[in-house]
């Protein structure tokens, strides 16, 4: 049995406006491609194919949106090969009423090379540098060379934004395969419809579709602001009713911007440039407005340094290291840190988000929650609250000048030490860095062990002796 297809295309160009002709752009630019071969005499309920098309396309028009330029193309009309394609009506306003009369006007004859007027209206309308949505409307297979899977694959990959949404028209579904390799090759949708009802409730939600054009996201990288026109790699993952972001990415790609064709809802897109600068960002798709939203990665600076109590002198002796962390969209803080280093005084820049602070200076710690604001730089001097202890023994009134093994462990409010030491160190005389506060001193000698305890209070120096019982 030869299968013919019934197809149009609505390639959909959302320009790039600029300031002053902003209120003159059309909201779209759009072709409908009509496939017109000799399949749309074939019959639903006892009517033609053709005459079902045009009821629904000419009702169609009646509401068409005319900020919606519309075009009008078709192939299978005149003869019987594949090359049978034209544009009947070209792309402008108000051309509803001529593309239902044009369309009332075919006959249906020919194949349907359904490949070629989907390329080809797509090179009509510049689609590597203009996005373009196309809609295809089937009643079957290609007859003609071209595989439109191939087809999808490369009009995706050489587009600017370019989307194939398909409607299968009482499409047996062993011949769907093609028709869904299309859509899902180029980011589209496949729709089913089985008769003249669910053809005209497929054609509006497509329709909406162009209308609305999807969501576009862009990264900032410039100090003035402008977006990036160069590679992002980008992934987007949906969030749920609870907030919490769904496991798997649903879309992922190399771009210089992201088009957002998914439903209305959250969604955790982020955002990569080169291997250092990442970024992410949740937005939300709404049912009939069409957004674009902007991914920061102008860095925020943070000038690290540290002091052991609130008002003294910058830490001038030893090693800080720091490491930051952002946080993720949950509110939890990942495993992996976002800034490292190992000096007294660090320079950090870190895209726009939120972050914490982690500083170790001896065995003292140092946390802080941080926001990072792009372009704008803050001066963080962390504050120890810490103090220094030296430790050494004694045993029968002398100092002793062999290896001591020591551990300090914080006590808890009931005055009992912490099962896990705080520090812990080996020499004849050490020198632990603390936060302040209480903790007891262990330290093993020669069989021996003795047992101290002491405050540690921030910004200050103390002496502390271990003395080993005599020997004698």
């Amino acid at each position: 049995m030869k299968h013919f297809i019934l197809a149009f295309c609505l390639l959909a160009i959302i320009p790039f406006q600029t300031q002053a002709a902003e209120n003159d752009a059309p909201k779209a630019r759009a072709m409908l491609v009509f496939d017109a071969s000799g399949s749309m005499r074939g019959q639903i309920d006892g009517t033609e194919k053709i005459v079902i098309a045009r009821d629904v396309i000419g009702s169609l028009m009646k509401d068409w949106d005319e900020d919606v330029h519309l075009g009008l193309s078709a192939y299978g009309h005149r003869q019987g090969n594949c090359k049978d394609i034209e544009t009947l009506v070209k792309i402008g306003p108000g051309t509803s009423q001529k593309i239902a009369k044009s369309v009332n006007d075919l006959k249906p004859k020919g194949k349907t090379p359904l490949s070629a007027a989907v390329k080809k209206a797509a090179e009509e309308l510049n689609y590597t540098k203009s996005p373009a949505t196309v809609i295809l409307l089937s009643d079957g297979i290609e007859t003609c060379d071209l595989d439109p899977c191939v087809i999808g694959k490369s009009l995706e990959e050489n587009g600017i934004d370019f989307t194939a949404h398909v409607i299968g028209f009482d499409v047996k579904l062993e011949d769907q395969a093609g028709l869904k390799c299309l859509a899902e090759n180029t980011g589209g949708k496949f729709l089913s419809a089985e008769n003249a009802g669910a053809l005209k409730e497929a054609l509006q939600q497509v329709a909406k579709e162009v209308r609305r054009g999807p969501d576009r996201v862009y990264v900032i990288l410039d100090k003035k602001g402008e977006r990036y026109k160069k590679d992002v790699t980008w992934h987007v993952f949906k969030i749920d009713e609870n907030g919490k972001t769904v496991r798997g990415r649903i879309d992922a790609r190399v771009d210089d911007f992201l088009a957002l064709r998914q439903p209305p809802g959250r969604y955790l897109v982020r955002a990569g440039v080169g291997q250092a600068l990442k970024g992410e960002k949740i937005i939300e798709i709404k049912e009939d407005e069409t957004q674009e939203h902007d991914i920061d990665l102008r860095a925020g600076t943070f000038n690290l340094s540290g002091v052991m109590k609130e008002g003294a002198k910058f830490i001038s002796r030893g090693t800080i290291y720091w490491n930051i962390y952002p946080y993720k969209p949950d509110g939890t803080i990942s495993n992996s840190w976002a800034f490292g280093a190992a000096e007294r005084k660090a320079r950090a820049e870190l895209p726009p988000g939120k972050y914490q602070i982690r500083g170790k200076y001896g065995n003292a710690f140092f946390r802080k929650d941080i926001e990072s604001k792009a372009g704008e730089t803050e001066n963080i001097a962390a504050n120890f609250k810490a103090g220094v202890v030296g430790l050494s023994g004694t045993q029968n009134g002398q100092t002793i000048n062999r290896d001591i093994t020591w551990y300090a462990y914080r006590l808890k409010e009931d005055g009992v030490p912490q099962k896990r030491y705080t520090a812990s160190n080996i020499g004849k005389k050490v020198w632990f860095t603390l936060n302040e506060g209480k903790y007891r001193i262990r330290a093993e000698y020669n069989q021996q062990v003795a047992f101290s305890d002491l405050e540690i209070k921030a910004g200050e120096n103390v002496e502390q002796v271990a003395d080993f019982k005599s020997t004698k």
